[in-house]
């Protein structure tokens, strides 16, 4: 991804969430001393990190956001078209950010910010997509749903959780022989899983 014209100078971010997480962890433990109902108590921390996980990503995230009038993309060049912000699931729950898209003619919009990240759908990053297909694949997305709001992290809807392996499989499918002749090619069996059958059939053959 090349852009046409010339980056400003890259903005200088200065992470405070971790700053503000010792501070809301000194308030949390002054209003819970002593501590009488452990579990609430593990609930409101476990909440305070995910919530500092949130600031860091969404920081991070903006950061791989470009704004500038146009890009090059493949030898094309797309011009902005829109700057707004968008709210992306995470393996730590919403993300909301900024981010910038581009247009050439009438072909539809690009977003750097989401093809630098990996943003599967237009909604998950890669981390929670990983995640939330491998449990639709255990459980119904109702129970995942279920299992997501027990721990705490991940906020999806059922019906975005459902919607996820079905959007996987239109993209498979076309393509599936190639996609399990690359998966068989990274496999890797160990030799000694070779040479063991080899060696009972030799003893047999004795």
């Amino acid at each position: 991804m090349q852009v046409c014209q010339p980056l400003a100078e890259a903005a200088n971010f200065s992470c405070h969430a971790i700053q503000q997480l010792e501070q809301k962890l000194a308030v949390l433990r002054q209003e819970h001393s002593p501590i009488k109902h452990f579990e609430d108590y593990e609930g409101e921390i476990h909440k305070l990190f995910i919530e500092a996980e949130q600031s860091v990503l969404a920081e991070d995230l903006t950061g791989l956001d470009i704004d500038v009038p146009a890009i090059e993309v493949s030898g094309v060049c797309y011009h902005r078209v829109l700057r707004s912000s968008e709210t992306y699931q995470s393996a730590v729950g919403p993300v909301r950010v900024l981010r910038t898209l581009y247009r050439n003619g009438k072909d539809h919009s690009i977003i750097p910010l989401e093809l630098q990240a990996g943003i599967v759908e237009g909604y998950w990053t890669p981390k929670a997509a990983k995640q939330a297909v491998w449990m639709v694949a255990q459980m119904p997305p109702g129970e995942a749903k279920s299992l997501l709001d027990l721990i705490g992290n991940m906020t999806p809807s059922e019906s975005s959780l459902a919607r996820l392996p079905k959007k996987f499989n239109a993209q498979w499918e076309p393509n599936r022989e190639a996609f399990e002749d690359f998966l068989w090619e990274s496999v890797k069996v160990p030799e000694e899983a070779v040479t063991a059958p080899l060696l009972l059939m030799a003893s047999c053959c004795r």
